[in-house]
């Protein structure tokens, strides 16, 4: 188990791009709130990539490396104030203990919406792996970090997630699997 090197590319027409709606008010709890024509749908093709790229080091021994992360994503349309962008970087120590593999990382991202700064983050992170028999694995996996929010500072605070994932490998080609997710926000103002 591990990452493995993966890219995509995809064109599609988007009937939404920009997340928002046809209407001209928006109603919540708290009334009711116009929304300008910036807001409103739009109708698009755009361009949507993503790639990771990943380096192990060894550590004297093939049971201990430092491995390092960089992943990306865009979603890019002609109308360049509804492009979605995002870099990753993360790195830790992946160790093998028995069957068991544990991977410990830091990691960053920012994430940029109509290439202006709109989110970053820093995490910390482990993940537990171990075969089950000669086809399956459990995997655990936990992680907590802090969120700026560069355009919104009521958005600022920490989250927290978990997950626990079971595979099977029904064929050497075909597979199931089932996990269980939490994800979890406090913002700091909030409490």
């Amino acid at each position: 188990g591990g990452p493995t090197d993966g890219s995509l590319l995809l064109f599609a027409p988007d009937s939404n791009i920009s997340r928002a709606t046809r209407t001209d008010t928006l109603r919540t709890i708290f009334g009711e709130f116009d929304i300008d024509d910036v807001g409103k749908a739009k109708s698009g093709i755009g361009l949507s990539l993503s790639g990771q790229a990943y380096r192990r080091f060894p550590l004297g021994g093939s049971d201990r490396n430092i491995l390092l992360k960089l992943n990306g994503s865009a979603d890019l349309y002609r109308k360049m104030e509804f492009s979605d962008l995002a870099l990753d970087v993360s790195g830790g120590p992946e160790l093998r203990i028995g069957r068991s593999r544990v991977n410990i990382e830091a990691g960053a991202t920012q994430r940029w919406f109509g290439l202006k700064p709109f989110v970053r983050s820093a995490r910390l992170g482990a993940t537990w792996r171990r075969p089950i028999g000669d086809r399956s694995q459990i995997q655990l996996s936990g992680s907590a970090g802090l969120v700026d929010h560069q355009v919104n500072d009521l958005q600022d605070g920490r989250f927290h997630s978990g997950q626990i994932a079971f595979e099977h490998a029904l064929s050497p080609t075909m597979g199931v699997g089932l996990s269980l997710d939490d994800w979890g926000r406090v913002g700091e103002g909030v409490h």
